[in-house]
């Protein structure tokens, strides 16, 4: 079976910018997603 969903997160980033610095790593961090 598949898992649930457990948050839906929006993020607008600039391109080339995500990173796992703020606030990008601890609004996913959060949430359990692995980053690295």
């Amino acid at each position: 079976m598949a898992k649930k969903v457990v948050a839906v997160i929006k993020l607008a980033l600039n391109a080339g910018k995500a990173n796992p610095a703020p606030p990008v790593g601890p609004a996913l961090g959060q949430h359990g997603v692995n980053i690295m």
